[in-house]
């Protein structure tokens, strides 16, 4: 499991997260979401983390260059930890696979890392 992938494209990102026990109750740290897919995130945080752990994670994401109140949503997912890299200063670097997410925030995800990939692409004039 620690060497584990995700396969779906990557959207670079920086948004702040909040992490969770699973049944959402306790607060157990905030991070930073550096990346996401379809399938999961790249998770920066001081919270100590264990492989296999499922936790939620709630973070909050505009569409592309529309960042007005209406135009967010925030996630909230079970996800669980998949694999660990090293440390920047306390901080670790974990990836989480999103688990038990509803259709519709499933949904806003896959329509909103389309929208992000074509903006790269579009940046990048491709």
């Amino acid at each position: 499991m620690a060497n584990e992938r995700r396969s779906d494209d990557r959207i670079r990102i920086d948004v702040s997260a909040r992490i969770f026990n699973a049944p959402g109750e306790v607060v157990l740290g905030e991070g930073r979401i550096m990346d996401v897919s379809t399938g999961g995130a790249k998770l920066i945080t001081s919270a100590e983390l264990l492989l296999g752990d499922v936790l939620q994670l709630e973070f909050t994401i505009h569409e592309p260059d529309r960042h007005v109140e209406k135009d967010k949503l925030t996630l909230t997912s079970e996800v669980e930890t998949v694999w660990k890299e090293g440390e920047e200063k306390e901080m670790k670097i974990y990836g989480v696979r999103f688990v038990n997410m509803s259709e519709l925030s499933k949904g806003f995800l896959t329509r909103l890392v389309g929208l992000l990939e074509k903006s790269v692409k579009q940046d990048k004039g491709e």
